[in-house]
């Protein structure tokens, strides 16, 4: 799992000693793009340009490899060997509270974002976005950490209807998303490194059952588009106007895409039928 060196050396040297195995490399980042919010030194380049042509010697050693998005295939020397796509995996015994929808009572609608807190992933749009939001009682509400959490800290304590819960614990988001009309993923298509990325949050949305909102990124199957809520447009204007012209929605039409979504993902994206596949990839090269 992952494209790091240590661990594809140790994987490796366990081949050459043990002959008949069969490396299959999980690739859900590639070295590249980790840590881009990271201001990186001459000599922690340097240096990761020579890691990078130790990777690329090792990976001549993998038989076959999972994707996080097709085109990372373009991205690594497969030298024509089986891969596949998976983009995530349901955990189909994690359970959300049965409160979908049930948030009348909250005069203010709710969009709610949990996640890391980079302006690279689209934090700052998003609260731009509410600012110039024409209807001041949709509430956004954040969760998470990261190094916009001063700009998050300062736009709550400016704008009413921008709240802040800082680090909180799993149960607790699957809590907050469950009073929520909508959740959001602000990350946008700016950045090569979207190509080759799934937000994993989007899986962990559609399984709640609550109608999530997205920008269309290229790391995300089109069959996906099926179920989640499009913004045309990137930039703070665009997320106001698909919330706004989203809340002129029925509740019940939100909740039959909302339980669309979670079908969708329940039945498509579970732990089986994702592993199903990698078995598959590794059985069929190994009669090879």
């Amino acid at each position: 799992y992952s494209i790091h060196s240590p661990f594809l050396y140790a994987a490796v040297k366990a081949k050459k000693k043990y002959k008949n195995i069969h490396l299959c490399c999980i690739c859900p980042d590639l070295p590249e793009f980790m840590n881009l919010q990271m201001k990186q030194s001459f000599v922690h380049k340097a240096l990761k340009t020579i890691d990078q042509r130790f990777i690329n010697k090792l990976l001549e050693n993998v038989n076959s490899f999972v994707f996080l998005t097709k085109f990372m295939a373009d991205k690594i020397d497969i030298r024509n060997k089986k891969w596949i796509v998976i983009e995530g995996i349901v955990n189909s015994h994690d359970k959300y509270p049965n409160t979908i929808f049930k948030n009348e009572q909250n005069k203010n609608k709710v969009v709610f974002y949990a996640g890391t807190l980079n302006k690279l992933y689209g934090i700052e749009k998003l609260l731009e976005s509410f600012v110039i939001l024409k209807d001041k009682e949709v509430e956004l509400w954040i969760c998470g950490n990261g190094e916009a959490e001063n700009e998050v800290r300062q736009y709550s304590t400016q704008y009413p209807n921008i709240k802040y819960f800082g680090q909180v614990s799993r149960e607790e988001v699957k809590e907050y998303s469950q009073k929520a009309n909508f959740l959001i993923n602000p990350r946008n298509d700016s950045g090569e490194f979207t190509k080759y990325s799934f937000p994993s949050k989007i899986i962990d949305y559609m399984y709640s059952g609550i109608p999530t909102i997205v920008f269309k990124l290229l790391g995300i199957p089109d069959e996906y588009f099926d179920y989640l809520y499009k913004i045309e447009g990137n930039q703070p204007k665009d997320i106001a106007y698909a919330i706004e012209n989203l809340l002129l929605k029925s509740t019940e039409e939100l909740k039959a895409f909302g339980a669309r979504a979670k079908k969708f993902v329940s039945e498509n994206k579970n732990e089986v039928v994702q592993t199903k596949k990698i078995i598959e990839l590794v059985s069929y090269e190994s009669e090879d």
